[in-house]
């Protein structure tokens, strides 16, 4: 056997098959290496590299979303290769009680990705004029004079502006994070994407919860009246939830 890409981890003793949807031209068979009770996700890797592409980051993430269907999976890092057989093997040896432990902890359990943006930037706009009195006299002032000696003034209420805005942004961020607290075990927040999206993060949530979480995110787009516009991921294997330290 050449080289193996590595998936993720389940807990299985017996060797799984899960069909040719692996990464790679010929889309190879994916099944798992057993070491005890725990076993490795793994399709033949014969390239001598891992293009870091779209298609390529897509097929990672569809073996691994086929594979949580059945099984709790912690998830390797896309572009992971093993040169063979016996490198899998002694990485599962080293690292067995590290990864039953993970795999305990997140059994019956999934990852959700939510981000929020404002649908309305005027009205932001708008509002952060209404807050800020500094700010709205300011902006008068500047119309008044002309346009060539207002560059400086332009700067400096860009940045009034900008950090208004962050603040407006914070302030709406936690009003999400309190909403759907107790819905999620954890979460994992990441710094918003432009100057539209107020919230990104990424929830922990038992299987048996998604109905109730996914309820109470209807109840706060009602709530929010139309403000935001959400996208909802999931469910996804734990990426940001099953960091495992390995050794080999």
């Amino acid at each position: 056997m050449g080289g193996l890409y590595l998936y993720g981890v389940i807990q299985s003793r017996t060797r799984e098959e899960f069909g040719r949807i692996g990464m790679g031209r010929k889309t190879p068979d994916v099944f798992t290496i057993v070491v005890r009770d725990v076993a490795c996700v793994v399709s033949p890797w014969e390239e001598e590299t891992v293009p870091a592409t779209a298609e390529y980051a897509q097929g990672h993430e569809r073996v691994l979303l086929n594979v949580a269907e059945r099984f709790t999976v912690l998830p390797f890092e896309f572009g992971t290769v093993a040169p063979g057989l016996e490198m899998v093997q002694r990485l599962l040896k080293s690292n067995l009680n590290k990864f039953r432990l993970a795999l305990r902890k997140l059994k019956g359990k999934a990852e959700v990705q939510l981000v929020a943006s404002w649908t309305n930037m005027k009205q932001v706009f708008e509002e952060i004029l209404k807050e800020h009195h500094a700010i709205a006299r300011y902006k008068e002032e500047i119309l008044r004079k002309p346009p060539e000696q207002t560059y400086q003034d332009r700067i400096q209420i860009g940045e009034m502006i900008a950090e208004a805005l962050g603040l407006k942004r914070a302030s709406e961020a936690e009003r999400i994070v309190r909403a759907l607290r107790r819905y999620a075990l954890d979460l994992v927040m990441e710094q918003p994407i432009g100057d539209t999206t107020v919230f990104r993060g990424f929830y922990l949530v038992k299987k048996d919860r998604l109905a109730s979480f996914e309820q109470q995110l209807r109840s706060l787009d009602e709530r929010f009246d139309g403000r935001f516009h959400w996208k909802y991921t999931g469910p996804l294997p734990c990426y940001h939830f099953a960091h495992v330290p390995i050794t080999v």
